[in-house]
């Protein structure tokens, strides 16, 4: 959509890398394809790890390896607000599916951040927990009651988001098993070292 939200005839997306954050846009009738990068007017250099868009499309939300997410404007790429959710960096961010102005944030310092926003552009930290290691991974319900939160020292954890209660609903090993034992007499259950 255009600044007065009437349909245009192209697609947008956006990609990042490194610094850079760019959006494209996909002309259907000519295949044209034009890119525009977006440019940050602060002195702090940023590293993008993920991002995620809002559930209408119009804004995109970037994490970054300074711990923030900065909110992006689609129809005419331009930073919105940059808002703090964890201290070792965003490894991964996504929309709460029931609620419009509610972000997930996963963090390199083993943080889940819940944020929220009155315009969906300046977020602030509502709730927030920390689990056994590097947040890898977090994958919402369809019912957006709860996530599945993977981490890099192998846990997979269930995260209720209302109130960001956790059980583990199970570990792997992220070193080499050396040694398996079962118990006489069982063959479902094991220990591992």
């Amino acid at each position: 959509k255009d600044i007065k939200r009437r349909e245009l005839r192209q697609y947008q997306f956006i990609c990042l890398g490194g610094q850079k954050l760019n959006v494209w846009q996909v002309d259907t009738g000519t295949g044209e394809t034009v890119t525009h990068e977006i440019q940050f007017g602060s002195k702090h250099v940023r590293e993008f790890t993920c991002l995620c868009m809002s559930l209408d499309y119009e804004l995109c939300y970037a994490g970054s390896t300074s711990g923030d997410i900065v909110s992006i404007l689609m129809k005419n790429s331009v930073v919105q607000a940059i808002s703090d959710a964890c201290t070792a960096g965003v490894h991964t961010v996504s929309m709460m599916r029931e609620r419009e102005a509610t972000l997930i944030a996963g963090g390199g310092d083993g943080t889940v951040t819940i944020l929220t926003s009155h315009d969906q552009k300046a977020f602030q930290i509502v709730q927030q927990i920390r689990l056994d290691g590097v947040i890898t991974s977090v994958s919402q319900a369809t019912d957006a009651v709860e996530a599945l939160v993977c981490t890099a020292s192998g846990s997979l954890v269930r995260v209720r988001l209302h109130d960001l209660s956790f059980t583990v609903h199970s570990q792997i090993p992220t070193r080499p098993v050396h040694s398996v034992y079962f118990p006489h007499g069982l063959s479902d259950q094991f220990l591992s070292a």
